[in-house]
């Protein structure tokens, strides 16, 4: 039994072999399929997505070239270059033909192009090509005049600033320069009139007050130069100027009172001007001489008073024995 039991157990172990080489065979093959199909299903989704890419980029590249075939036509018909223009606005318009500004703008060129650059545009150029030419002019002049005034040539400075002003009467640099180069030549009163011009022009600069009130004090006209000083105060400068513009008017309003003959009373009185500029910032040297400077005033004052009275008394005593005898 052993002899013939031997050979059945080598065919079956064959057999089963056989088998289980087939299935191995049969789950390979079912692996491959497997990856293939995931292959494949990898492959479509990555053409997909190209092909999503490249739609998007032709839309964005068409919407990109309708925007600058339109801003392109725009910018030819502000030109006055209304042929070129239409010829822009027909590209946008054959790129998305529902483009609804390439086509108003197309029809718009075609019937008013003339019209428009013959009425509105042509003109404007024009007047922009002679202000830009006004302007420099103006510029140069005003430039060759400032050169000429810091050589002391003040009548060819003179006549520079003068053509600038007619070339451009609002420009407030040249009225400046005029007004300045008058106070220096001690033409106070012509000064003004062209620091009022700059004052209209630009309200809202400190130094054309102040520059006025310094002509006006040397015209005498104290009142009208607080008055400037004033208005500069009102434009809320910084606190170191404050304390000139103040430093001046307490200047001026000293000045005013010698300059009337006021009595001594009233000379302390306005000295508190410049006692409220040494409040307001006591380290201020400027400000503690014109104090002392006052102060000498007082006194002198105060001395030719005691004179006098001393003087009158003396006379009336005079008067008063002359009587008696």
């Amino acid at each position: 039994m052993k002899k013939i039991n031997q050979p059945q157990q080598k065919t079956k172990r064959k057999i089963q072999k056989v088998k289980l080489h087939k299935k191995k065979k049969e789950k390979i093959s079912i692996i491959n399929q497997q990856s293939d199909n995931l292959g494949q299903i990898l492959e479509r989704n990555k053409n997909q997505e190209k092909n999503l890419k490249k739609k998007r980029k032709l839309i964005n590249s068409n919407l990109n070239s309708e925007k600058s075939l339109i801003n392109r036509g725009l910018s030819l018909m502000r030109k006055g270059k209304f042929e070129e223009s239409i010829i822009q606005f027909d590209e946008a318009i054959k790129l998305n033909p529902k483009n609804d500004e390439a086509q108003a703008l197309h029809q718009l060129n075609k019937t008013n192009s003339k019209k428009v650059y013959n009425q509105q545009i042509k003109p404007l150029n024009q007047t922009l090509k002679m202000m830009k030419l006004i302007i420099k002019k103006a510029f140069n002049q005003i430039i060759l005049g400032a050169a000429l005034f810091h050589l002391n040539k003040q009548k060819e400075a003179e006549l520079q600033f003068q053509k600038a002003i007619s070339l451009n009467p609002k420009n407030e640099f040249a009225q400046f320069n005029m007004a300045n180069l008058l106070r220096e030549c001690d033409r106070h009163k012509e000064a003004i009139e062209y620091y009022n011009h700059v004052i209209q022009i630009n309200p809202s600069d400190i130094e054309y007050y102040v520059e006025k009130a310094f002509c006006l004090q040397a015209l005498k006209k104290y009142h009208n130069a607080i008055e400037c000083f004033n208005q500069a105060l009102s434009l809320n400068p910084d606190e170191e100027l404050t304390q000139t513009l103040l430093m001046n008017k307490g200047t001026i309003k000293c000045e005013r009172q010698v300059f009337h003959q006021v009595a001594f009373n009233n000379l302390r009185r306005n000295q508190t001007a410049t006692k409220k500029l040494s409040r307001y910032n006591p380290k201020h040297k400027e400000a503690q001489k014109l104090i002392n400077n006052f102060k000498l005033k007082i006194n002198n004052s105060n001395k030719a008073y005691d004179n006098g009275t001393q003087q009158n008394k003396k006379q009336k005593i005079k008067q008063l024995a002359k009587q008696k005898i």
